[in-house]
């Protein structure tokens, strides 16, 4: 999923584009958010980790219907877009920033 912005912001997105899609937030937060957080939990139990992956998807297929995701494939762009490139760049560390990291 939306792994870029929060359960919360994902229904205000998806409410925007089809009023009501999700139900209320609050109805949202209990239904999904919550569990599916919960499930996510480097201590959760499988059956809570098999929940929340069952319901990750199900808001994958709610999202899949109102957000169109274009990408290099089915644009048949990849070959006109230019190479990647990174850039290094080294500067000076400001002493005072050096000083907050300092314990």
């Amino acid at each position: 999923m939306v792994n870029i912005i929060s359960y919360e912001e994902f229904w205000c997105v998806l409410d925007w584009a089809n009023p009501g899609c999700l139900g209320s937030l609050h109805s949202f937060v209990h239904k999904y958010a919550n569990k599916i957080e919960s499930g996510l939990r480097i201590d959760a139990l499988r059956g809570e980790l098999a929940q929340a992956r069952q319901l990750q998807g199900q808001l994958d297929g709610v999202r899949d219907q109102f957000v169109l995701r274009r990408t290099k494939d089915l644009t048949n762009v990849g070959g006109q877009l230019p190479k990647k490139t990174d850039q290094v760049v080294f500067c000076q560390v400001k002493f005072f920033l050096c000083s907050s990291h300092v314990h």
